[in-house]
């Protein structure tokens, strides 16, 4: 450390495989060395475990295939990979990455559980990111804030009316029809290379903030699950305050309706002014694919509780906005902190709230990381035949 050099050590027996969850740690503390500077990966003769090592990296980071990943690690080291079982080790963990690496739900990759809801999103998430990304998205989506994350960049400066109005355009249909928006041909190619590469790079290029929206708000529309449910809302809307409404939540969902009110009050879209129309516009249709229910449902007289919801949230909007504008607040804590510690809850109510957090994490059976991932029986059966 002195000399600016960390040392990882990981053991397990020569010419065998360590287990999936061990070696994805493996490869996440690799990916954050190399975004430090070089990295020195070797075992006993450099050749078998290391080429394992490396070879799960270049499927983790480069996703490339297994034969091509030991194709070219024997190119540049002849011998690496040694043993069948280490081949075939490759070949598991780029089978079981696939799934993981899945970011939007794809009909056409059934065989990679093309279907998962909000929560289950972020579980795979949280295999993945490593570093200042884990820590501050442990409880949000990365597409969630990228999206709205360069929606805000393109905010900086425009006319407000416009970009409202851009939004609006761009999922017109959502008011015409029932039917949720659909991706057109641009889109399809960036949830393809999303889904294939892991690559944001067309959303933090996009400058249509209409385009940014509609992706969002497909993405939403495509969760096997809404991630804002009925029993959610009749959750918020019996609650005495907001504040117990949201402890009632997972910590998760109560994460994403944080996020999404300071976001609409920096997007221009709420706040303790009076919404006018566009406002409120905005604000139904990101209701609308939260709860993955067209906006006639939104209308006073066919709501059945929906229009009760879109109040709660305007009221939420305000209550967001005087604790984005409390000194040491800012938007960020607004929605990561913890709620009690930002209402000035005795510290007795805030170690509460933390508690009844961590019990409904297990309840829900968040996956945690490292080896405590391993919940299937697969992976414990290979991890005691190992030890």
């Amino acid at each position: 450390m002195r000399h600016g050099i960390s040392v990882y050590n990981l053991y397990w027996a020569d010419y065998t495989c360590p287990s999936f969850y061990r070696m994805l740690d493996l490869v996440r503390v690799m990916q954050f060395a190399l975004t430090e500077g070089r990295i020195a990966v070797h075992c006993h003769a450099g050749l078998g475990r290391t080429g394992l090592a490396i070879a799960c990296l270049l499927v983790f980071s480069r996703r490339l295939s297994p034969a091509l990943a030991i194709a070219y690690l024997r190119l540049k080291r002849p011998g690496s990979v040694q043993s069948h079982a280490q081949v075939a080790g490759v070949r598991e963990f780029s089978k079981r990455i696939r799934i993981l690496l899945v970011q939007w739900p794809d009909r056409g990759l059934a065989a990679c559980g093309h279907r998962f809801s909000y929560e289950e999103h972020l579980h795979r998430q949280r295999a993945l990111l490593h570093g200042v990304a884990a820590r501050k998205l442990r409880r949000l989506s990365l597409l969630v804030h990228t999206v709205c994350t360069r929606l805000l960049q393109l905010s900086l400066g425009a006319d407000r009316r416009l970009t409202l109005e851009a939004v609006l355009a761009a999922t017109s249909e959502l008011a015409a029809a029932a039917a949720p928006p659909r991706l057109d041909d641009e889109l399809k190619v960036w949830r393809d290379r999303l889904n294939s590469e892991g690559s944001y790079r067309p959303v933090l290029h996009c400058q249509d903030p209409g385009r940014l929206f509609r992706f969002l708000l497909c993405w939403l529309w495509e969760l096997k699950a809404a991630a804002v449910t009925r029993q959610h809302i009749s959750i918020l809307l019996a609650s005495p305050t907001i504040t117990a409404g949201l402890g009632g939540l997972s910590s998760l969902t109560a994460t994403l309706l944080r996020y999404c009110a300071v976001f609409l009050l920096r997007f221009g879209a709420g706040g303790q002014h009076a919404m006018d129309d566009l406002e409120e516009a905005v604000m139904l249709r990101l209701l609308s694919g939260l709860t993955q229910t067209g906006l006639a449902a939104w209308d006073t007289a066919n709501g059945r509780g929906y229009p009760a919801f879109a109040k709660y949230f305007a009221s939420f909007l305000d209550f967001t906005e005087c604790l984005v504008e409390r000194p040491g607040v800012g938007p960020f804590r607004a929605w990561a902190a913890p709620l009690g510690r930002l209402c000035g809850e005795p510290r007795e109510a805030e170690e509460e709230e933390l508690r009844a957090e961590e019990a409904r994490e297990i309840a829900e059976k968040e996956l945690p990381y490292g080896e405590a991932m391993a919940l299937d029986g697969d992976a414990e059966e290979r991890l005691g035949a190992e030890e």
